[in-house]
């Protein structure tokens, strides 16, 4: 149902996205009626993208793939370091200088680590720290993704990975579920600690199964981000 009602609204919205445009695009379109069509189009992207996460949490993922993490990971970061940045928040990176490949789709781990970097840096309105940090625990590979907000009362951190519960006002409810799901469904888990020190704090840790040396011949062992010759089997 839930994929049903995503694929039926996104087009009609599509096209209502396309006519503004076309109307902003014009030169003699008044003040007023441009302003106007600036707020509907904003409100048409924000539908947009609550019914994307809508979509991602009815269907399941790929799974089974080699994923370059420490690749994939270091260009999440590049790609909310401005938003963070503006929002006065310091991005910190630490990861293995070798890479480091795990059983995952990349759109699946794309996915749980964009939420997460979001909730960590939407956490700190008035500034402060996020660190995403790799590494290798035996046969896992443990991401972690710190923040120095406040803090998640265990009320909430009770309910938090369940469908539609957010203490955001304008949130679905479906960040958290999404993360919970696609790591089930590569084998991997997640949990959450905080405080973290000093009462504030939010640190959601993220294991994930390394990837078997594969052969040569294995389509599954091309990743088009793994340029490292280095094996995960030691």
């Amino acid at each position: 149902m839930a994929a049903s009602v995503s694929h039926n609204l996104r087009n009609p919205l599509s096209s209502m996205q396309t006519i503004l445009q076309v109307q902003l695009e014009n030169p003699d379109l008044p003040a007023g009626a441009r302003h106007d069509c600036g707020l509907a189009l904003g409100e048409i992207d924000r539908m947009s993208t609550k019914l994307k996460q809508l979509l991602n949490f009815a269907k399941p993922s790929a799974s089974g793939q080699r994923v370059a993490a420490v690749a994939l990971a270091k260009e999440t970061a590049e790609l909310f370091r401005h938003d963070a940045e503006r929002r006065n928040v310091i991005l910190e990176f630490d990861a293995p200088p070798e890479e480091v490949r795990v059983l995952a789709s990349e759109e699946a781990l794309s996915e749980v680590l964009s939420n997460l970097v979001v909730n960590a840096i939407e956490a700190q309105p008035d500034g402060g720290r996020v660190q995403i940090a790799l590494a290798r625990r035996d046969d896992r590979l443990e991401i972690r993704i710190e923040d120095s907000g406040p803090g998640i009362s265990p009320e909430v951190r009770a309910k938090m990975f369940q469908p539609f519960f957010t203490t955001k006002a304008t949130g679905t409810g479906l960040g958290l579920t999404i993360v919970a799901r696609r790591a089930s469904e590569v084998g991997g888990t997640i949990s959450c600690e905080s405080p973290v020190a000093d009462g504030k704090g939010t640190r959601f840790r993220l294991m994930l199964p390394l990837a078997d040396c594969a052969r040569s011949d294995d389509p599954m062992g091309d990743n088009a981000r793994d340029h490292a010759n280095h094996s995960d089997c030691g």
